[in-house]
């Protein structure tokens, strides 16, 4: 009897294992499936429930960590793709999302590591080299922005999907296909997400308390602080389409070395014809270019109100504080000033040539010599408070 009863225990308990078992499999189906068609919240629900009936499988925080990845919470990401490596060091999938997270939170040194040692692990994952090229390209051009005095593309470190969404707002906006009204409403979701965009890297590079704010005059020197101003400026505008330009080109250069890794999931006809054109804009060089036009553009944008005001007033006010604007960029970014120069130069060429009348000359001259005078007596300032 004891016997019997013992190898009903067994048989019993064994049939509770393939119960479990298939139910584990099952939620890691649901998920998988959830995943293909980019439901990722319901990804995430299924793959946790896998995890709660086994535990110890690698591949099931992989997986959540792949979906928390496309809903954008990294840090989530980063824990489930570090407990895949605890699990599994010999999978090298998991260092792949590793650094991912790292690289999406603008740590690309550990992301460089992390793919580094996803490569150590499987040489053949063509998906981690091309992620290691894109963060090296990254940090080359930054190591070369900063020889130049200048700075990376501003917003480099946010989200993926916020640079995505401020460019294709901004396209409904330039190429109203689906009529002005619903351009309109581009726009103004094109400077609102910029905004956001900006406060998000002021804060997560300053936080909020007292201290900061003692400190202004320091934040008031950052890139971001300076486009949260403008952006700031332009939710209420009337819609300005040039003064948007730099924004959208920054976060085009941000969002070009996200897709060189990524150019495996498109069609192989539009594979073909984006992939050189994104990867060279996300090396060094094509980084300096989208920085170079973006300088160029701020500064046009501010000839362009400028002649605005020949047709009309209504931009004088926004023209007021581009200008202060186009201040700070000239003092913190040397591609604004190389941007200024130029067209500094350009205009000499053209006031003085043999065509125009001379009182365009003279007046290009006495335009010239009240900017000067201007900086001349702001650096007089700032050298006396120091």
């Amino acid at each position: 009897l004891n016997s019997s009863r013992a190898s009903l225990r067994r048989v019993h308990g064994k049939d509770m294992a393939d119960a479990v078992s298939e139910e584990w499999e099952e939620f890691k189906d649901l998920g998988n499936e959830a995943f293909k068609a980019k439901q990722f919240t319901t990804a995430v629900q299924h793959f946790t429930k896998a995890i709660e009936l086994k535990p110890g499988y690698h591949v099931l925080h992989s997986n959540r960590a792949g979906a928390y990845a496309n809903l954008g919470k990294w840090r989530e990401s980063l824990q489930d793709a570090e407990k895949c490596i605890e699990l599994n060091k010999d999978f090298a999938k998991g260092y792949g999302r590793k650094g991912a997270a790292h690289e999406a939170m603008g740590d690309l040194e550990n992301a460089k590591a992390a793919y580094a040692a996803g490569l150590a692990v499987d040489p053949n994952q063509q998906t981690i080299k091309l992620s290691l090229s894109a963060v090296e390209s990254k940090m080359a051009a930054r190591a070369a922005a900063r020889e130049r005095g200048g700075t990376e593309a501003i917003g480099a470190d946010s989200p993926p999907m916020l640079n995505y969404a401020i460019v294709s707002a901004a396209i409904f906006y330039i190429l109203p296909v689906l009529g002005s009204r619903i351009g309109f409403y581009g726009y103004r979701v094109c400077v609102i997400l910029s905004a956001f965009k900006y406060a998000r890297a002021l804060y997560q590079k300053y936080g909020i308390s007292r201290a900061v704010l003692q400190e202004m005059g320091k934040i008031m020197q950052d890139d971001n602080a300076h486009y949260l101003v403008l952006s700031l400026v332009l939710v209420p505008w009337r819609p300005v389409p040039f003064v948007i330009i730099p924004m959208v080109t920054y976060s085009v250069g941000a969002m070009v070395p996200i897709m060189a890794t990524q150019l495996d999931q498109f069609p192989s006809f539009m594979r073909g014809f984006l992939q050189p054109k994104v990867e060279f804009m996300a090396g060094p060089e094509g980084q300096m270019l989208i920085m170079a036009f973006a300088s160029t553009s701020e500064v046009m944008a501010a000839v362009t109100l400028t002649l605005s005001l020949f047709t009309g007033l209504r931009n004088i006010g926004i023209l007021f504080i581009y200008l202060k604007f186009l201040s700070w960029r000239y003092d913190s970014s040397e591609w604004t000033k190389r941007a200024v120069w130029q067209l500094r130069d350009k205009a000499g060429e053209y006031a003085h040539h043999r065509y125009a009348p001379k009182v365009v000359g003279l007046v290009y001259e006495k335009i010239k010599q009240l900017i000067g005078a201007y900086y001349s007596r702001k650096d007089a300032k700032e050298k006396k408070a120091s």
